[in-house]
């Protein structure tokens, strides 16, 4: 049995502030804390109320909230209970994805999906995965390389595995404002085997269409100088998104031939390496099979 672990300090805290603990949680609708016991994490605002309570076959998750109101309004802590046993505790959580409670990839068991998020101006979002078997099992999903894109679960191709559809953004800041920096989109597939979800987005062209037709009339601005400038001066930011949808659509190929046309500047080679480097490093892309 897991103990409940409150510091001295915290019981004074809450004695003295009992009654308009007792009203936060009544508009809540949260329900005290259960003999499992209050999650002990690291934090300034610790979690005192349970927000939300699911059952999933044997499994108990909680959505926790902390009543300190210095405290974010997205911070939550969530935790996963298996009789005694807590195998999962989320702290810096903002809730559960909206499809937790059903099979997502297949395996025969409910999946709980937690969203988390730290708090920064677009860092960094993380979603985690585990499939509530008889053991508890962790799903692989990378997180985006530079934190800032969340995802969503979506049945693509009519299976009823779901892929996780979000973007990568590893080139974030690289060359200009975060603003004008390309987040191109991808998609992970569910491997069984490996139980985890890795990079497919070449086998998904039609997703990559509308914005290689957008991304084609910003590439053109390049040519005339009617872009935006990068950190260098160079039009890399108005050229890359294009070039990117292309390589993730497994079109190799027609990126290149878009570089070569309509980025003109004497570093080009080196840009190319560059985006070659950065997208075999991210675990959003892979090279399609022939």
């Amino acid at each position: 049995m897991i103990e409940r672990v409150v510091s001295q300090g915290f019981l004074l805290s809450l004695a003295g502030l009992i009654g308009a603990a007792f009203v936060a949680v009544a508009l809540s609708g949260a329900v005290q804390a259960p003999d499992t016991g209050i999650p002990v994490v690291d934090s300034p605002w610790p979690p005192s109320v349970v927000e939300r309570m699911e059952r999933y076959g044997d499994y108990v998750v909680r959505v926790w909230k902390s009543l300190d109101e210095a405290a974010p309004s997205f911070y939550r802590v969530v935790t996963v209970d298996l009789g005694d046993a807590r195998p999962v505790c989320v702290d810096w959580a903002t809730g559960l994805g909206k499809l937790s409670g059903r099979d997502i990839d297949g395996s025969g068991y409910p999946n709980v999906i937690i969203e988390s998020y730290s708090g920064g101006a677009h860092c960094c979002f993380e979603t985690l995965v585990y499939d509530l078997a008889e053991t508890l099992v962790p799903i692989g999903l990378p997180a985006s390389p530079g934190g800032n894109a969340p995802g969503e679960f979506v049945d693509l191709d009519g299976d009823s595995v779901l892929e996780f559809q979000t973007c990568d953004d590893s080139f974030a800041y690289a060359y200009c404002s975060y603003a004008g920096s390309p987040c191109v989109p991808a998609v992970l597939v569910y491997d069984s085997g490996q139980r985890r979800y890795a990079p497919k987005s070449y086998a998904y062209p039609e997703l990559y269409r509308d914005e290689i037709r957008l991304d084609t009339e910003r590439a053109k601005l390049a040519l005339t100088g009617g872009g935006d400038a990068g950190w260098d001066g160079t039009p890399k930011c108005d050229v890359l998104p294009l070039v990117l949808d292309y390589l993730y659509a497994g079109e190799p190929e027609a990126a290149w031939d878009a570089l070569e046309t309509y980025y003109l500047f004497s570093d080009r080679d080196a840009f190319r390496a560059e985006i070659e480097a950065a997208v075999g490093a991210s675990p959003y892309y892979a090279t399609p099979i022939r």
